[in-house]
């Protein structure tokens, strides 16, 4: 009887260490294949995978989104239906945006940052009193936009006519790129282009404040 019992005991150790065994290979191989498999998910990045990291960043923002009141020393001139209405329609005269750096002058501003281009030329005196006015102060930021090929790279800029290039304190890119569902999550904070970088306007207003 003794011997029964030490027989069955002896078998029920040897099937609890072999399951033992089984499942601290199973663990180890799991081990072994999990960061490859994190890997390859990286790398290939389907479909399902970006829009899961998309919605959950949009979830992640409005968690730690404060409600703080912007900022009183940054102020935005928009080209909005009214201003449209007492000056016309767009595109207006350099005339315009003279004034406007004149008496963004006259207030003190820090920087000044255009986020339209000017690419054709206007009349001689316009654009002559607008390279002015953008070198006066010596903090006016022009704005160009970029091309891309399809792996991302630069292959055309689009800048503003060479005396407003020239009289600008800064060059900044304009560029955002909305994501596969339309929403801008992000920019490029800079792009090299014929051996200069272009750093985004936001990046450019952050490093004025």
């Amino acid at each position: 009887m003794r011997n029964v019992q030490s027989n069955l005991f002896t078998r029920t150790l040897f099937v609890w260490y072999l399951t033992a065994m089984k499942k601290m290979r199973n663990i180890q191989l799991l081990t072994f294949l999990a960061p490859i498999f994190v890997l390859v998910l990286y790398y290939a990045q389907p479909g399902l995978l970006e829009v899961f990291e998309s919605r959950t960043y949009d979830l992640r923002v409005r968690a730690l989104r404060t409600g703080a009141a912007p900022s009183p020393r940054i102020a935005i001139v928009a080209i909005d239906d009214r201003s449209i209405a007492e000056l016309g329609r767009f595109p207006w005269s350099r005339e315009q945006f003279s004034a406007f750096l004149r008496r963004t002058a006259e207030g003190g501003a820090k920087a000044v940052l255009f986020d339209v281009i000017f690419p054709e030329r206007e009349t001689a005196a316009a654009d002559a009193g607008f390279a002015r006015a953008v070198r006066a102060p010596g903090t006016t930021t022009l704005a160009a936009a970029f091309n891309f090929n399809a792996s991302g790279g630069a292959i055309g800029c689009t800048t503003n006519i060479p005396e407003l290039q020239q009289a600008a304190a800064h060059i900044a890119h304009m560029n955002v790129l909305p994501d596969e569902d339309g929403v801008i999550r992000w920019t490029p904070l800079a792009i090299p282009w014929q051996g200069k970088t272009y750093p985004s306007l936001g990046l450019q207003g952050a490093a004025e404040l």
